[in-house]
């Protein structure tokens, strides 16, 4: 099962963490961001996908908007202010790089260039060739990303687009690979295999990293910041929480933990 090791895994560095969107860092990192601010090493999360939507909305879009109870004009600045409480919850630094997510962005035409939601997860990636180099270059020059002392990175489980560029931005990174853990992306870990991507965990190194009690309730308080999302995560299943804790147990025989990832060059 890989190294099972707490908040001392962290060797006095600091973290930075790579979030697709608003949530994501706290649902997956939540835990090692409680633990760093615990251990005097308070850390910072990145998020990529934070822009405010250029009106007009696509009808996914405004159809996204009332499944989270947000009102058009004022979504970004609500989801904003989630983020900040979850972050003075988890002891981290909020830092957003403004790019719009897959709901709001537009092709050349200014056509929505996700009308539907479905195709997120089916895009293929090479279609945004040009904003993954565009962000590889902002992270590059991002001080928080640029002198993180450890950089985490998803691995896209669950196949989103922001997702899946925010990783392939990444690897373009010019890090040593002992400074840059991968993380699980969650809730989509916790998903049904048949569901997700394939992910080959023959030829990788796994890391258990431990969380006391305290450092888990801080990463579910954290989660519960973000109130608009909580009736798409699982499909609006409240037992969220619930979910989250049976995995995290599951990893490290009945604690607390979440897990990360060194990959070889051949799987990055």
């Amino acid at each position: 099962m890989g190294e099972h090791q707490g908040a001392e895994a962290l060797a006095g560095r600091t973290p930075t963490v790579l979030s697709a969107h608003y949530d994501d860092g706290v649902l997956s990192c939540g835990g090692l961001l409680a633990a760093g601010a615990e251990a005097g090493t308070p850390g910072t999360v990145v998020t990529v996908f934070s822009g405010a939507p250029e009106p007009p909305l696509s009808a996914e879009a405004r159809k996204f908007h009332r499944a989270c109870g947000l009102a058009d004009a004022d979504a970004i600045a609500r989801r904003e202010a989630e983020d900040d409480r979850a972050m003075d919850v988890v002891g981290a630094t909020p830092v957003r790089l403004g790019v719009p997510d897959a709901l709001y962005r537009k092709d050349a035409a200014g056509n929505p260039r996700y009308p539907r939601d479905t195709e997120i997860s089916r895009a293929a990636l090479e279609s945004e060739a040009e904003l993954i180099g565009e962000l590889a270059a902002v992270m590059a020059a991002e001080p928080a990303v640029r002198d993180a002392e450890l950089l985490l990175a998803p691995l896209a489980i669950g196949n989103h687009i922001d997702h899946r560029i925010t990783r392939a931005a990444a690897r373009l990174l010019d890090r040593d690979p002992d400074t840059v853990w991968w993380y699980e992306d969650a809730p989509y870990v916790i998903f049904p295999r048949a569901l997700l991507e394939p992910f080959d965990e023959s030829r990788t190194a796994p890391r258990i990293f431990r969380l006391t009690g305290g450092q888990w309730d801080r990463k579910l308080r954290g989660i519960g910041c973000y109130a608009s999302q909580a009736p798409i995560l699982l499909g609006g299943n409240t037992e969220l929480p619930k979910y989250l804790t049976m995995y995290a147990e599951s990893l490290a025989g009945g604690e607390p933990a979440e897990r990360y990832w060194k990959l070889p060059a051949a799987q990055l």
